[in-house]
């Protein structure tokens, strides 16, 4: 019997397609399914794995030149903290292109010091008197080194030309667009960067590196309504420009694809798609090329959060105080850090001219009290690091005083509370919360009436107030320095 089976095998394989289509079917045939729990495991393992697509996306049709060292994508939206961490940038020797600005290490000098410095109320500022023609001195590209002032050269002729090119650009020629545009700027930030930042990040290749600076998701949104309605500005919603002309046209106050406009129609919508945005740019970027910091809602020290910048972007901090870290609060004030801006349409240059620059308006050291006063004085930093200084000691004891005239929860001079110190430091707030207005104020020679008619200008404080505000601050400042 076994002689005649082996004899006709051969055939019957033949019948079945062979031995190989055997073993296909054989490995075909339903095994015994996976015990409940491992199923479960597995799709839940699967659900998590939402880049799995992201090779399938098309190509650019450009690929950029290699640099000499790596583009840096500031790929966050704005309000989570991309002026403070372009500032850091800064400070580290990058030169930063952020909007419309322009920001890099800067050196103030003066062409004529002999003008002597300007006065508040008698008092002097440490700011030359005009004349005195500062200018800014720069660090060339790629110096690697660190600086502890900035400059922020507002509407910068490159900074406003990138942003304007991408801003305008029609959507339907993103996937032709020669997306190597930046080659003349190391770091690239704030709108339009988040929408376009997978273009870029393409374009420029493994490589590039990417820092996404994020906030709480369910807070995103609102804020960013909050703000483009306060400041009367327009910003597109996460992937409402897919579905307009262009990214001006989806930023367009009575557009659906605004952030806003989709804000108020569904804050729910709104932060799905800000959780989308955040997705795509993470499955985007290779996790080598990838950070990010939430600056806003995490804790964090100041020293962890400029070792994790410069690890990442294989830089030094060695110059630096590392102890604080920037804090801009736009366009309310600048930090500390920055030593220098240049006031809309008015950049000359940022190097030392032929001719004296007019309009450059600096921050020295002198004045980092009234920086503090707006919300902006580098941030980590304790209120006993605070009292170290003499200006701060000046300004609390006027704020005891100012508390005292103002407040009636305060009972006396040495009251100290934190409701009655709060309740002085919103009403000096007041005092100087328009930067635009106290750098009018500063470039009138600071004088008593220019800066009360820039706040009243402002409709913050009665003038009476103010007059009593100004009287007590100057007496006590008096007296201090007496």
């Amino acid at each position: 019997m076994w002689p005649l089976l082996l004899l006709l095998l051969p055939a019957h394989l033949a019948a079945l397609g062979g031995l190989d289509t055997l073993r296909r079917r054989m490995d075909a045939t339903p095994q015994p399914s996976a015990p409940p729990e491992q199923a479960l495991l597995s799709s839940k393992a699967r659900a998590q794995e939402p880049c799995l697509q992201i090779d399938d996306v098309p190509p650019p049709t450009t690929r950029c030149s290699p640099r000499r060292q790596p583009l840096v994508i500031l790929s966050g939206e704005g309000k989570t903290a991309t002026e403070s961490v372009s500032s850091a940038l800064a400070m580290l020797g990058l030169k930063v292109s952020h909007f419309k600005s322009y920001i890099q290490c800067c050196d103030i000098n003066f062409f004529n010091r002999s003008v002597g410095n300007a006065t508040l109320f008698g008092i002097d500022t440490g700011v030359p008197k005009p004349g005195a023609n500062p200018y800014c001195t720069t660090l060339p590209r790629y110096a690697n080194k660190t600086c502890q002032g900035i400059v922020w050269s507002d509407l910068h002729p490159l900074s406003t030309s990138l942003y304007e090119r991408v801003n305008q650009l029609p959507t339907t020629e993103y996937d032709t667009f020669d997306w190597c545009i930046y080659d003349d700027v190391d770091v690239v930030a704030d709108v339009p960067i988040p929408f376009v930042a997978p273009y870029i990040y393409n374009a420029y290749g493994p490589g590039t590196k990417v820092i996404n600076t994020v906030r709480k998701v369910s807070k995103w949104p609102q804020r960013r309504a909050e703000w483009d309605a306060e400041f009367n500005v327009h910003d597109s919603a996460p992937f409402g420009w897919m579905f307009s002309e262009s990214i001006e046209a989806a930023s367009r106050r009575e557009s659906p694809t605004s952030a806003t406009g989709m804000y108020n129609r569904s804050r729910t919508a709104a932060v799905y798609g800000y959780i989308a945005e955040i997705s795509l740019i993470r499955c985007t970027v290779h996790p080598d090329d990838f950070l990010e910091i939430n600056l806003v809602d995490d804790e964090w020290d100041p020293p962890h959060v400029w070792h994790r910048l410069a690890t990442f972007l294989n830089r030094t901090t060695e110059g630096l105080d590392i102890t604080r870290f920037p804090h801009e609060v736009p366009p309310r004030c600048h930090s500390q850090n920055v030593r220098a801006t240049y006031p809309p349409y008015d950049m000359i240059t940022t190097t030392a001219p032929d001719t004296p620059p007019q309009g450059i308006m600096y921050f020295p050291e002198s004045l980092n009290f009234f920086t503090a006063l707006q919300g902006c004085g580098s941030s980590g930093s304790t209120f006993l690091d605070e009292l170290s200084s003499n200006w701060t000691r000046i300004l609390l004891k006027a704020a005891g005083v100012v508390s005292l005239q103002l407040s009636p929860g305060c009972a006396h001079e040495k009251n100290s509370t934190i409701t009655c110190l709060a309740q002085a430091f919103s009403i000096a707030g007041k005092l100087l919360d328009s930067l635009g207005l106290f750098e009018k104020s500063l470039r009138n020679g600071l004088s008593s009436t220019s800066l009360v008619k820039a706040v009243e200008a402002a409709g913050e404080l009665p003038t009476a107030t103010l007059v009593l505000i100004v009287t007590l601050l100057t007496q006590q400042v008096a007296s201090a320095l007496a």
